[in-house]
């Protein structure tokens, strides 16, 4: 645990808030984990130039003739 120093396993009633608030404190020290997670990009190390097109879209408008 990063409070106390010590190794806990988390059980499932309050695991939950363990990954948030990790996830809450890589973001408020800016490391580079917490900061995929915050752009919501891969955080493992995955290549993302061609897998995983099918989330975001970007619209199309049309011209005015």
């Amino acid at each position: 645990d990063i409070k106390d120093g010590k190794f806990s396993q988390a059980t499932s009633n309050n695991l939950d808030t363990k990954v948030r608030e990790d996830l809450e404190r890589m973001k408020k020290i800016r490391v580079h984990r917490g900061l995929r997670h915050y752009w919501n990009l891969r955080v493992r190390g995955q290549h993302t130039k061609t897998t995983g097109r099918r989330g975001r879209t970007v619209g199309v408008s049309k011209k005015k003739a």
